[in-house]
C-alpha cells in the first residue's frame, strides 16, 4: 500500500515526464498529447486515490486500537465478575449442604422423638401394672420380688427415654 509518500513520488513522475517531453521538442508532444493527458490525469487520480487509501487506513487503525482497548476492558471486567460469581455459587453451595444437613438432623431428632414417645407408652404400662398385682400380693408371695424387679426395670428404663 502506498504511504503518504506516494503523492511527492507521483508528483516527481510527472513533473520529470512533462519535463522530458518538453526538451524533446513541442512536436513529438502535440502528437501524444490525448496520451499524455490520460496518463497526467490517471496519475492524479492515482495520487488521490492513494491519499484516500491511507487516510482510511489511518482511521481504520485508530478504530481499531479503541475496539481492542475497550475489548480488553470489558474482558477484565467480565473476569472479575466470573470471580465474584464463582465465589458467590461457591458459597451457596456451603448454605445448601449446611441446609441438607440441618434437615437431616431435623428429621432424625424428630425419628428419636417418636420412637421415644412410642417407648414410653410401652414403659408406662410396665411401670405402672406391677404396681397393681403388688396390690392384689400378700407379703410373702415368692411372685412379689420378681414382679418388683419388673417394676425397677421399668423405672430405669422410662429414666434412659426421658
Amino acid at each position: 500500500m502506498p504511504g503518504r509518500a506516494g503523492g511527492g513520488i507521483a508528483f516527481a513522475v510527472i513533473t520529470i515526464t512533462g519535463g522530458c517531453f518538453w526538451l524533446t521538442g513541442k512536436q513529438d508532444m502535440m502528437q501524444h498529447m490525448d496520451y499524455l493527458v490520460r496518463f497526467f490525469f490517471s496519475l492524479i487520480v492515482f495520487t488521490g486515490l492513494s491519499h484516500c487509501g491511507v487516510l482510511l487506513r489511518i482511521n481504520y487503525l485508530a478504530a481499531n486500537d479503541k475496539a481492542t482497548r475497550d475489548l480488553k476492558r470489558s474482558e477484565k471486567s467480565y473476569r472479575g465478575l466470573n470471580a465474584r460469581l464463582m465465589e458467590n455459587i461457591r458459597e451457596r453451595d456451603e448454605i445448601e449442604k449446611k441446609l441438607h444437613q440441618a434437615i437431616k438432623m431435623e428429621a432424625v431428632g424428630k425419628m428419636a422423638a417418636g420412637v421415644a414417645h412410642d417407648l414410653n407408652n410401652i414403659l408406662s404400662g410396665i411401670v405402672t401394672y406391677p404396681d397393681l398385682i403388688l396390690l392384689d400380693l400378700k407379703k410373702n408371695d415368692p411372685m412379689r420380688e420378681p414382679i418388683g424387679m419388673v417394676k425397677s426395670s421399668g423405672v430405669k428404663a422410662a429414666a434412659i427415654v426421658e
